[in-house]
């Protein structure tokens, strides 16, 4: 009997051990699932905004994040726009624009849930407009 807890010890020991590691070489959003749902090159096309969605499973809602990106760039962790559907009240409608090489437009339904909104990305200013469910496009 004893000699079974030991040996049901030392695998789970081990099976922690595997998990932990795995866990650690793929950080954050490896476990998650990314959809592009639009790419919008700069007017000179040296950067790209890129719109996407990550699932993670049950523990998260409906999702968009706007990542800016040197052209040749993939995607990354770090999203400087992030919202969610707030539990449905939101459509998650979003549209971007360019001004300029230095300057994107994130056009979002008001309703969404803001989790995060920096001022620039990559040298690029971001600005951010909300738009009430009137001006969201269908």
């Amino acid at each position: 009997m004893r000699r079974s807890r030991r040996i049901g010890a030392v695998l789970g020991g081990v099976g922690l051990l595997v998990g932990l590691a795995w866990l650690a070489h793929s950080p954050g959003e490896g476990l998650c699932d990314t959809t592009v749902l639009r790419e919008l090159p700069s007017p000179s096309a040296r950067f790209k905004a890129v719109l996407l969605s990550r699932d993670c499973g049950a523990t998260t809602g409906f999702n968009r994040h706007v990542q800016v990106l040197r052209a040749t760039e993939t995607l990354g962790d770090d999203s400087p726009f992030v919202i969610d559907d707030d539990h449905g009240k939101s459509t998650l409608d979003v549209e971007m624009r360019w001004d300029s090489d230095a300057r994107l437009v994130v056009h979002h339904d008001a309703q969404a849930r803001v989790f995060r909104a920096e001022h620039s990305a990559r040298g690029v200013a971001m600005r951010y407009e909300p738009l009430l469910r009137a001006d969201v496009p269908r």
